[in-house]
């Protein structure tokens, strides 16, 4: 993770490096990138869903695009639970 301040994480996978980051600050989606290009996407379905549409490359092995999903669904939940909290004081 390179910041603490930002939703970022980089990626380093058979000797390549990715980033995923948030697609904008007020959106929940992620992408993914290969150096300066754009080569997928992990995103709620809706608003309140908890489901999403995951867009990773093909030719990529399971468990690494299970572990893309991964982090996005957890920083989507830590970012639930300090709403929560924020809500709450």
């Amino acid at each position: 993770k390179p910041s603490a301040w930002r939703r970022s994480f980089t990626i380093t996978h058979a000797g390549r490096t990715y980033t995923l980051r948030a697609a904008s600050l007020f959106r929940r989606a992620f992408t993914l990138f290969e150096g300066e290009t754009e080569i997928g996407r992990v995103s709620p379905q809706g608003i309140l869903s908890r489901r999403a549409e995951v867009d990773l490359p093909d030719a990529w092995p399971l468990p690494l695009k299970i572990f893309i999903v991964w982090l996005a669904v957890l920083l989507w939940k830590r970012d639930s639970d300090s709403s929560a909290a924020g809500a709450g004081n």
